[in-house]
């Protein structure tokens, strides 16, 4: 790769990093259920004294740790970079949080609308990070890891691990704090309009 689209490939995916953030941000503060992937932080946030973004790295992290568990020394040199991915995404995740508590969502349909906008700021920031083809993000590259070791297709490794996410944030939340946290309506809207506004998206521009 030419160091100048490297670079280019570089800004892409910063870009979508600091764009996820936002997004993450928008769809757990509508307080209707977050994404698969973020649920688990999302209620460790309830139990431990880190923030959102410090725990969306650390469970980052731990998804590339798996990865290189899973592939030992065929890992991938540049799916290293992952881990400054998980670090930047945890950075941009508390950058934005201030300013979104700031939104007073105190109807239902300002929840939705605020779920279906981060949906959209998240497919977004996918799109973007598809079009710099640099590396996997962790979430991504988990389910690829995955679907690569033992030989199977990308769609069923991701809808099992979704819902094993989803499954161990609900299990966490009732039997630490006794009541559901991070999984709800916004958690079945995520898993739907995500993959739509990409599609959308693509069909927009031609990314």
């Amino acid at each position: 790769m030419e160091k100048q689209s490297l670079f280019i490939s570089m800004l892409y995916l910063l870009l979508s990093i600091v764009i996820m953030g936002l997004g993450i941000n928008l769809v757990a503060h509508a307080n209707l259920g977050t994404s698969a992937l973020t649920s688990i932080p999302l209620v460790m946030n309830e139990l431990v004294p880190l923030s959102f973004g410090e725990l969306t790295m650390i469970f980052n992290i731990i998804l590339v740790i798996f990865q290189i568990i899973l592939f030992g020394k065929g890992f991938p040199l540049l799916q290293y970079f992952q881990l400054v991915v998980s670090i930047v995404l945890g950075v941009s995740v508390d950058f934005w949080g201030p300013m979104i508590q700031y939104l007073e969502l105190n109807h239902f349909l300002w929840q939705l609308i605020a779920v279906v906008i981060g949906c959209f700021i998240i497919a977004l920031s996918i799109t973007i990070q598809l079009k710099a083809d640099l590396v996997n993000n962790p979430g991504e590259g988990i389910v690829k890891a995955i679907a690569l070791r033992f030989n199977t297709e990308f769609s069923k490794v991701k809808v099992p691990l979704d819902l094993a996410y989803v499954l161990i944030a609900v299990i966490l939340s009732w039997f630490t704090l006794g009541r559901i946290v991070g999984v709800g309506i916004g958690t079945l809207v995520s898993a739907v309009l995500v993959g739509y506004f990409m599609r959308i998206i693509q069909k927009i521009k031609e990314f």
